[in-house]
């Protein structure tokens, strides 16, 4: 972020958020507080209406030029991969 990345997708075991404006400092924090309180993804959502959460989903659908796959090993399966090189990610970093 410090350097012009805008993330647009955070995701956790129950499902993931798209905020096509991006995360920014701001946002980050309200995430980081909603999960010290063990809130869902979802109630992120209920601030910033133009936000999505897809409940029970992976994110690896959505378009990207960078992917952190960083939740646990072996996350990107054969079609997640060809997902992200068929929508345009230049790089995977797990």
């Amino acid at each position: 972020m410090a350097y012009g990345a805008i993330p647009i997708t955070v995701s956790d075991s129950k499902g993931y958020l798209v905020d096509e404006d991006g995360f920014d400092y701001m946002k980050i924090t309200f995430l980081r507080d909603l999960k010290t309180q063990q809130r869902s993804l979802r109630d992120y959502s209920k601030t910033y209406a133009r936000s999505k959460y897809y409940d029970e989903a992976k994110p690896w659908n959505e378009r990207y030029d960078v992917a952190f796959p960083c939740a646990s090993h072996n996350e990107i399966d054969h079609s997640d991969a060809l997902h992200l090189v068929n929508s345009g990610c230049r790089l995977l970093i797990e």
